[in-house]
């Protein structure tokens, strides 16, 4: 293996975000697809700085 090994938060974090974006935000659907509650999928955003009627941390305050 080569370069700098990610750390698993951080892998989940960017799997769960792709995830909630190919599901356009909708936070139910993304928790069932991911095999997870509705709770921990609403922590996990928490903790990343992402809540309803947000995609990612990085849209800025226009995202929807």
């Amino acid at each position: 293996m080569t370069g700098p090994v990610r750390e698993l938060e951080e892998i989940e974090k960017d799997y769960i975000l792709a995830v909630l974006d190919l599901n356009e935000g909708n936070q139910t659907r993304t928790a069932k697809q991911l095999g997870i509650g509705s709770a921990t999928l609403s922590r996990k955003l928490k903790s990343y700085g992402v809540g309803r009627g947000t995609r990612k941390p990085e849209d800025g305050p226009d995202a929807v």
